[in-house]
């Protein structure tokens, strides 16, 4: 039996990772390797939490904290792949992308409030709201690179101001 992911969540403050995997009838979890959004299956870069295995036990639950990778907090795309003593391996994405929603709702509310860049806006809200959507969808379908060149488009959308706007911020 392969590597079973049962669930990966990010907590609502976005300060932890709660893992559970089964490694597989008669098996154990012997690595558990994590990538970011911009180090994704870099072997020099891989972080290795295999530490946090009990190494006992077919099903194991674990935490893993944004401050492991020096974060103040969860945001954006990680792959964790989990691999058992039996070779078997299993790959899972996850996103945390509320900065992102944020923006989208930032740059609606710009464009609810400023008349002269409303052409700008509205299509800046658009781009953000159907990135955010696909990055999610591609995860979904487990097309991890259509999700890290989305995710980088929607970083660049959410990056980019309009040089005639003025700058508001009505979220923080």
């Amino acid at each position: 039996m392969a590597v079973t992911i049962n669930s990966i969540t990010i907590s609502s403050d976005k300060k932890t990772m709660s893992i559970s995997v089964d490694a597989g009838v008669g098996q154990l979890m012997t690595a558990v390797n994590l990538w970011t959004e911009s180090t994704f299956k870099d072997l020099t870069l891989t972080k290795d939490f295999s530490s946090k295995l009990a190494g006992n036990v077919q099903v194991e639950s674990f935490t893993i904290l944004a401050s492991d990778l020096s974060l103040e907090k969860f945001d954006g795309l990680y792959f964790l792949e989990f691999e058992n003593n039996n070779s078997e391996t299993s790959l899972k994405a996850i996103y945390e992308l509320t900065e992102y929603e944020k923006c989208g709702l930032d740059k609606t509310l710009q464009y609810l409030y400023d008349n002269d860049c409303s052409v700008t806006v509205q299509k800046e809200v658009l781009n953000i709201d159907i990135f955010i959507t696909q990055v999610k969808n591609a995860i979904d379908l487990l097309l991890y690179s259509k999700a890290l060149e989305l995710f980088e488009t929607l970083k660049a959308l959410c990056a980019a101001d309009c040089e005639t706007c003025p700058k508001l911020k009505y979220l923080s």
